[in-house]
This record gives C-alpha cells, sequence and structure tokens, in this order.
C-alpha cells in the first residue's frame, strides 16, 4: 500500500468529509487527483458531464 495524497485540517470532521467525498469517486478520478490535485478533476462530475453534453440553446427558435 502507498500513501499518495495527505491534507492537513483543522477540525477532524473536515477530514472525514474528505475522506467520503474521495471514497465516493471513480478509480480513475483518485489517480487523477493524485496526479494533479483538484484542478484534474474539475468536469468529473456526472452533473457537469450532463451539461456538457446537453445540446446548448442559443435562443434562435
Amino acid at each position: 500500500m502507498e500513501l499518495f495524497w495527505a491534507g492537513e485540517f483543522e477540525r477532524i470532521d473536515e477530514a472525514f468529509a474528505w475522506e467520503k467525498r474521495l471514497q465516493g469517486w471513480s478509480h480513475a478520478k483518485r489517480e487523477a487527483f493524485a496526479a494533479g490535485g483538484l484542478d484534474a478533476v474539475v468536469g468529473w462530475s456526472a452533473r457537469q458531464r450532463r451539461l456538457d453534453r446537453a445540446p446548448a440553446d442559443d435562443g434562435d427558435e
């Protein structure tokens, strides 16, 4: 086993919340986060992917 990321938190509940957040991520997303931080996983959320795939409404109806 290898530690690939560590963070410092002022409160234990903040650390616990981050742990739970990371546990919900896919393996690929966790690897991207480990390699490049939060900037590397921007747009990986299911909601964001749905918004990106939705047809643009340009109002020219």
